[in-house]
């Protein structure tokens, strides 16, 4: 049998070690990590591109260049562009001219703007990244997240 003040000391502990776990946690949620996504000449016309290993989907629309996590909200899968109806496993590259993006574990689709429209995502969103444009090349600063209708000025 443990004495009450044995007890208390590993109560104690145990919450100390949770707060630590937590403020551990929540440096990392905070963390920014700037992408290098390529010279602005590259992001000139209307298109989604997956960079699969930072997972992340930059794109330009009409009203200009914004970035978002490719991490789907349901349980993690990487969300990719597609150009048709039929969902593909992602490919680092994948490009669509067409503002079309889903996560193939689930079948979760996604509008160009990264609002889930079905599937057992809906209607999460996928977090929005700010985009820096400087020197000619463009930077997406992942973990500083952004409301997503803001785009970057070139």
């Amino acid at each position: 049998m443990t004495s009450p003040s044995r007890r208390r000391w590993l109560a104690g502990a145990g919450a100390a070690s949770l707060a630590l776990g937590l403020s551990r946690c929540a440096d990392e949620a905070d963390a920014v990590v700037a992408v290098d996504m390529g010279p602005i000449d590259g992001w000139r016309e209307r298109r989604w591109r997956l960079f699969e290993q930072a997972r992340v989907i930059m794109a330009r629309d009409a009203a200009g260049l914004f970035a978002m996590s490719a991490t789907c909200p349901h349980q993690g899968c990487v969300v990719s562009p597609t150009a048709g109806a039929v969902c593909l496993p992602p490919q680092d590259g994948a490009t669509s001219t067409t503002p079309t993006l889903c996560c193939a574990c689930h079948g979760s689709a996604f509008d160009g703007e990264g609002l889930a429209t079905s599937g057992p995502a809906a209607p999460q969103r996928l977090m929005h990244w700010r985009v820096v444009v400087e020197g000619g090349r463009v930077t997406v600063m992942v973990g500083a997240r952004v409301a997503a209708n803001v785009r970057a000025a070139e």
